[in-house]
């Protein structure tokens, strides 16, 4: 296999080799990419048109790195090992004198992605994008990561995975901890400085008290309040000198002041570390459980691989809540006092600035601040379900208030599925419900359960319709040959006709199961060449057995509206008479 990107630095060099891809047809000429490096390092990366190394010095690309494809890192040296500590995910194969070998494979993930090596006090980064094969990165996956971030702004975030865009800090109530990761790694260095300047020079104040003591032991009488208490006494005009002498008080009040760092500004300033603290003890704990379960997720390896930056922060956090004077200073109020402090004492303002970014959102508006997004077979699957829920908007009431259930977590946030998220329509000449679930789980069949994404129920539960989120699609030339164009694979149009067959429900009775009850099965898969997929096998397929695929991306929508709106009309859900498109 060739080399697909080669990095030469005094002490080092680093190869990484892999199958060289092309985008499909259909995306070809597109999307151009950049590879950039800082540090004192040469970098070559591959051009496939011309098949030859070439010197990236901020040149445009091919794209070279994708998704679900393996490569492996070579990594030669001289003297002490270098330390290769990112893309996370990188797994060491085996190491011998001179020589490391690693691999890795993006699965799911594109975006943005970091090769750091660090040698001898020295360090070089390399940035490299990772495309997907089977959708337009430049317009249909920006499309759906917007249109699915528009509905909750978490939606298509993740917590870490191996890829990662930029975003930009916002202001929200409560971010969640794949936000939050991202933010405290862009803005601790700065946060640690200004609170380092607190410890340092902590803002006081005076506490004034007022205690009765014997006149003989007192140090500072309040005289004002001597006074008060006089006028309060009986007139001594007419008294004895030796009455007098008696109604002299036996406890005066002695005024006491002392220096306390108990304010508002320090409760804020100690609450907030202590959150930040909390949040990395979670993600150790976290880390520490996926070594655990022996078969760690996406986010299980990157946190492994960032454990030990989370260890360096929880030391500098504990460090300064361990300063003396927090130790009179409860945790608190995690809300900016609103003082003259927190304006004009320039560490305070900076801390509360700082403060601000971390415990805010992010923006995916391309600024500095890195956030993992959700792989994007996840994404295509949130896309596919709104995406269908804008459709029939359209043509049908919304019955349900709350458009889309949202399920939060202090990780991440997801679409919840089942039951909860059905979504209710009504058809106002018909009067009938229409309702779409996400990810509904048919459970109690005969033989195994079956979640297909995308069901609607039409007017009972006897009748529904299946559209089942795939991103997957083959364009091999044999599968072309046979089925007349690019489509869904195989396998998928077998579940399909296994979500036909496989999916019952009781009768009226309980005793007895309906059959036939999915109406038809279809597979949404990544594709905007609707006109040409129109002489396709499976989609001639739709008409005659009511199962097939269809393309679905946020410029190839007609195909699969013209299908529903055609099943629609066929089980009386619309005016129209029925005509199928086919």
């Amino acid at each position: 296999m060739p080399i697909l990107l080669r990095a030469l630095a005094e002490g080092w060099s680093l190869e990484v080799v892999g199958r060289a891809k092309e985008l499909p047809p259909p995306f070809q000429g597109k999307s151009w990419t950049q590879v950039s490096v800082s540090g004192l390092a040469q970098v070559l990366a591959l051009n496939v048109e011309t098949f030859s190394l070439e010197v990236v010095n901020e040149a445009l690309f091919p794209p070279v790195f994708f998704e679900n494809s393996d490569y492996d890192f070579y990594l030669r040296f001289m003297g002490a090992p270098p330390r290769l500590t990112s893309p996370p995910g990188l797994t060491l194969k085996y190491q011998t004198e001179g020589l490391m070998h690693y691999a890795l494979n993006f699965r799911n993930d594109v975006g943005f992605s970091d090769i750091k090596i660090a040698y001898d006090s020295l360090e070089v980064c390399i940035n490299i994008e990772v495309f997907p094969l089977k959708v337009d990165y430049r317009t249909d996956y920006l499309q759906m990561r917007e249109e699915v971030s528009d509905i909750c702004r978490n939606l298509a975030l993740s917590f870490l995975t191996k890829t990662f865009f930029k975003g930009k800090p916002v202001p929200a109530n409560a971010a969640t901890l794949a936000e939050w990761v991202a933010l405290i790694r862009n803005a601790f260095q700065n946060l640690r400085t200004t609170g380092e300047a607190i410890a340092a020079k902590p803002h006081s104040r005076i506490r004034r008290a007022t205690t009765d003591r014997p006149p003989d032991r007192a140090r500072r009488v309040d005289s004002k309040q001597m006074v008060k208490n006089m006028r309060q006494s009986p007139s001594q005009k007419n008294l004895l000198f030796s009455e007098k002498l008696e109604m002299l008080p036996r406890l005066v009040p002695e005024v006491t002041t002392r220096i306390t760092f108990d304010t508002p500004e320090n409760r804020f300033f100690k609450a907030t570390l202590s959150t930040i603290r909390r949040n990395l003890l979670e993600l150790l704990h976290r880390q520490e459980a996926s070594l655990d379960d022996g078969s760690p997720t996406t986010e299980d390896l990157v946190l492994q691989n960032l454990s030990s930056e989370f260890r360096a922060m929880l030391r500098d956090i504990q460090r300064l809540l361990a300063a003396p004077f927090l130790r009179q200073v409860p945790a608190t109020s995690k809300l900016v006092p609103n003082s003259l402090v927190m304006h004009h004492n320039p560490r305070y303002a900076a801390f509360s600035k700082y403060a601000r970014i971390v415990n805010g959102g992010v923006a995916l508006v391309g600024d500095p601040v890195k956030i993992g997004v959700k792989n994007v077979a996840l994404l295509y699957e949130y896309w596919c379900f709104i995406r269908l829920v804008n459709l029939l908007a359209q043509r049908f009431n919304l019955v349900q208030q709350n458009l889309i259930r949202i399920s939060h977590s202090r990780v991440t946030v997801s679409l919840t599925k089942g039951r909860e998220s059905t979504i209710e329509f009504l058809d106002k000449s018909s009067e009938k419900i229409l309702r779409l679930t996400y990810n509904r789980r048919f459970s109690q069949l005969p033989t195994l359960q079956q979640v297909p994404d995308n069901v609607i129920r039409l007017a009972s539960d006897y009748e529904i319709l299946v559209f089942d989120a795939k991103y997957r699609l083959s364009f091999q030339e044999d599968y072309q040959h046979t089925f007349s164009g690019i489509g869904p694979t195989v396998e998928d149009i077998e579940a399909m006709h296994r979500y036909k067959d496989a999916i019952v429900a009781l009768s009226e009775g309980g005793h007895n199961f309906v059959k036939g009850i999915v109406k038809a099965a279809i597979v949404l898969f990544p594709s905007s060449d609707e006109e040409t997929y129109r002489h396709q096998r499976f989609y001639k397929s739709i008409a005659s057995v009511q199962v097939g695929g269809l393309p679905f991306l946020p410029r190839a929508t007609t195909l699969v509206e013209e299908v529903l709106l055609a099943f629609l009309r066929e089980y009386q859900f619309l005016e129209e008479p029925a005509k199928h498109p086919l």
